[in-house]
């Protein structure tokens, strides 16, 4: 029995109507309608959907079976629920015993081939997948948007038989490909730089782990030690290398600058560190910064050492370029911007709300060249 006044309160499914990984269904309903449509709505704190902020994810459960609620709006909310039919229709059920309409219209109708239905399994599934992998917040927000069947859209758009329409999805995959792929991986960061500069001590503040030994002697680092840390919202994959140095004294010290070019030429980021106490030139690094093919940041260490009267960004000593950020891992100076410059840095752009990101999986098999 409908209630009265609650004649806009609507519950339509958006993903594909093939059977699928996840299944996402939009509620929009007044306030007294949205209490009792989340009444089977289970959490240990006891956290409502009605009182959530915007964009949080609430796990919880639904007749015991396991879902997330996300409010997108003052008085929306979505539910990803698992895909098979029977869960979509024990949860409409009770949508529509709490007064709530369920709107058909935003339904996609049957797929009328096997390719399309195909088409929504690989995109149900790498959502499905997708969401397993990540590992912030922001990263499962971003995810879980696209079970409203824009990607699964711009899937069918890469197989238009339209040049044109075909031509603008490849063209979209291309540039958002990274963005998405990133959801999922972290960011790979390589500190490099002369050695005593303070990589490791950067290292270790960055993450908030001592994860990297700390020697004034130079050459302590060898080997590759790396740490993760997330910032905005970015899963981060620190890196500290061997000191570079154009005159490596032993074998076991040119095998640590052999590791540390790799992994910059493997980097999303190269953050050069330098200490200008200590003004070293090094045509290694010159080198390094030159032929990278990735972003190169230049930071100058220790500036709780540097005198009141220098200024705060000095040419670096090796390459002769102007330090972008100033920062002392002793006392946590200049920590948070360095931070907020390496997410502008790896993500400067961010896409539209309403974009489809394609995530790994879920269109890479129809593409005519690699993504980068």
């Amino acid at each position: 029995m409908p209630y009265p006044g609650d004649n806009c309160s609507t519950a339509s499914v958006l993903t594909a109507a093939a059977p699928g990984a996840v299944a996402v269904i939009r509620v929009q309903a007044a306030e007294s309608a949205a209490t009792r449509a989340f009444e089977e709505f289970r959490r240990a704190d006891r956290r409502s959907p009605l009182d959530a902020e915007q964009g949080r994810l609430l796990y919880g459960s639904w007749n015991s079976e396991d879902l997330i609620v996300v409010r997108t709006a003052d008085a929306t909310w979505e539910i990803h629920c698992h895909g098979g039919p029977v869960a979509q229709q024990r949860i409409l059920q009770d949508l529509a015993a709490a007064g709530i309409q369920i709107d058909p219209v935003n339904r996609e109708t049957p797929l009328a081939d096997d390719a399309h239905s195909d088409d929504a399994q690989i995109v149900t599934t790498a959502i499905q997948q997708a969401l397993q992998n990540s590992r912030t917040r922001e990263a499962a927000n971003r995810i879980l948007q696209q079970s409203d069947g824009r990607l699964l859209q711009l899937r069918r758009d890469l197989r238009s038989a339209d040049p044109s329409v075909r031509q603008q999805a490849l063209g979209h995959v291309q540039k958002w490909s990274s963005f998405a792929e990133h959801l999922t991986s972290a960011f790979q960061i390589t500190l490099i730089g002369p050695p005593n500069a303070g990589k490791s001590s950067l290292l270790n503040a960055l993450t908030g782990r001592n994860r990297a030994i700390v020697s004034a002697t130079p050459g302590t680092t060898r080997d590759i030690v790396e740490a993760e840390t997330v910032a905005d919202g970015w899963l981060l994959r620190i890196r500290d290398c061997a000191g570079i140095r154009d005159h490596a004294e032993t074998l076991p010290e040119q095998l640590g600058i052999l590791k540390a070019r790799s992994s910059a030429e493997s980097s999303d980021l190269i953050c050069m560190v330098t200490d200008e106490q200590e003004p070293v030139w090094n045509t290694q690094l010159a080198e390094i910064e030159q032929a990278s093919g990735c972003p190169v940041l230049m930071i100058q260490s220790k500036s709780d050492l540097r005198c009141g009267s220098q200024s705060r960004s000095q040419p670096s000593a090796s390459i002769g370029r102007l330090a972008e950020v100033s920062v002392s891992a002793h006392t946590g100076a200049g920590l948070s911007e360095l931070r907020s410059i390496i997410v502008q840095r790896l993500v400067p752009e961010l896409p539209e709300a309403m974009l489809p990101l394609p995530i790994p999986g879920s269109c890479t098999d129809l593409l005519t060249k690699p993504c980068r």
